[in-house]
């Protein structure tokens, strides 16, 4: 019955505890955060008592931060409401990433380890306008001296 709900696919800097936690989001509204009290609770750097709101509702799953938590989706800080998209990218505070699992009907035979710990952190450089060639090293914006 859960593997009917969209649910978020946690991505560690650890290839062996990726993909070890599944947070459902059930139909309504979802806090996730630090204090018991939410649907989900989160530890880990960043992550406030009261973090965010995942809603699903008609089919579509929106993420809600509060006030001034740090939610970033596909490497992009967000402020407001946004919808998500089937394998959309989450970090949560400073550096807790998971991997957005749409609905049933969204989901397909792909690949999905290809989006590791390595792909969030270079997805997060990129949208800040840094660079990480084949070899590793940064290279920075070009109005960066």
């Amino acid at each position: 019955m859960m593997q009917s709900f969209p649910y978020l696919l946690n991505i560690n800097e650890d290839p062996q505890l990726s993909g070890v936690l599944k947070h459902f989001i059930k139909e309504g509204a979802s806090d996730v955060g630090q204090a018991a009290s939410n649907e989900v609770t989160l530890r880990g750097l960043g992550i406030l008592p009261k973090h965010a709101t995942f809603i699903n509702i008609e089919s579509k799953v929106l993420v809600k931060p509060y006030g001034k938590a740090k939610v970033i989706v596909n490497g992009v800080p967000i402020f407001m409401n946004t919808k998500l998209q089937h394998l959309d990218r989450i970090i949560l505070g400073s550096n807790s990433a998971y991997l957005y699992i749409g609905f049933p009907d969204e989901r397909v035979c792909e690949d999905i380890s290809k989006f590791d710990y390595d792909f969030f952190q270079s997805e997060l450089a990129a949208a800040e306008g840094f660079s990480v060639d084949k070899l590793g090293k940064f290279t920075l914006p070009a109005n960066v001296h």
